[in-house]
C-alpha cells in the first residue's frame, strides 16, 4: 500500500472538495448553535421583576415551539446525511487498517471500525 506523508497528502488534496466539506460543517454548526439558542430562550424562566414589554419583546423575536421542532428535524436530517457521508468515505480506510492490525495479531483490531459504525445514526 502506498503511504503519503503529510505534505504529499496536502499537495494531492482536492481543495475544492475540502472547502465544500468545511463549509458544510460550518453551516451545520451554525444551524445547531442557532437552534440551541432558540431552545434556551424558550426554556429560560422570565425574571420576576422583568417588565411585561421586555418579556413580550423577547418572545416575539424567538422561534415558536413548532418552528423549533421543525428546525430540530431539519438539522437532524442534515447531520444524519453528513454522518453517513463521512462514514462512507472512511469505511475503506478503516477496514484496511483493521485488516493490517489483524494480520499483525493486534488485540482489539476492530475498535476503530466499531467507533466508525457508532457515527452512523
Amino acid at each position: 500500500m502506498y503511504e503519503l506523508n503529510c505534505f504529499e497528502f496536502l499537495a494531492e488534496c482536492d481543495w475544492s472538495i475540502f472547502l465544500a466539506r468545511y463549509q458544510q460543517v460550518a453551516t451545520l454548526h451554525a444551524e445547531m448553535v442557532h437552534w440551541i439558542i432558540q431552545v434556551l430562550l424558550r426554556l429560560a424562566p422570565n425574571q420576576p421583576n422583568s417588565p411585561l414589554e421586555a418579556v413580550e419583546s423577547s418572545m416575539a423575536t424567538t422561534d415558536t415551539i413548532p418552528q423549533i421542532q421543525e428546525k430540530a428535524s431539519v438539522v437532524f436530517d442534515k447531520l444524519t446525511r453528513f454522518s453517513n457521508y463521512i462514514t462512507g468515505c472512511c469505511s475503506n480506510i478503516v477496514t484496511e487498517e483493521m485488516q493490517k492490525r489483524l494480520d499483525e495479531g493486534a488485540e482489539d483490531a476492530d475498535h476503530e471500525l466499531r467507533d466508525l459504525k457508532k457515527l452512523k445514526v
